[in-house]
């Protein structure tokens, strides 16, 4: 897939292979990306550099800082960047807690490279200037 400009992705999960999973998904979409394991770590990322990313994967269940409490606070910091949430729990009232943080997409685990693939290309269609290029 060509990109107008190349995309920047920020990931946190707490379980290293899937962390592993999406770099590889990452790679084959050819989007820059940079994998943290925790809420924190992404709010840290993002307080550095507030416009850096052009979209962001939050794990529902992580230590400390879970996605949702994640999520809540990059939207105080940003209205604008697609939030992408995953988890492995099947539960509708997990998916209705990410869905109030105003996400753009929700993953269960297990999920494959090609689904993180069309999320990731879905979110990123949201953002004009970071979309696909015409004709890709």
């Amino acid at each position: 897939m060509a990109f107008n400009s190349t995309p920047k992705i920020l990931v946190a999960d707490d379980d290293a292979l899937y962390r592993m999973i999406f770099e590889e998904a990452l790679d084959k979409l050819g989007c820059a990306y940079k994998i943290v394991d925790g809420g924190s770590q992404a709010i840290m990322e993002l307080i550095a550099a507030p416009n850096a990313f052009s979209c962001v994967v939050l794990d529902v269940f992580m230590d400390r800082l879970d996605g949702i409490e994640t999520g809540h606070i990059i939207r105080r910091l940003n209205q604008d960047v697609p939030i992408i949430m995953i988890t492995g729990d099947h539960r509708q009232e997990t998916e209705d807690k990410a869905r109030c943080v105003g996400i753009n997409d929700f993953l269960r685990k297990p999920f494959t490279h090609e689904q993180i693939m069309e999320s990731v290309s879905r979110a990123l269609r949201a953002m004009p200037a970071l979309g696909l290029a015409a004709g890709a």
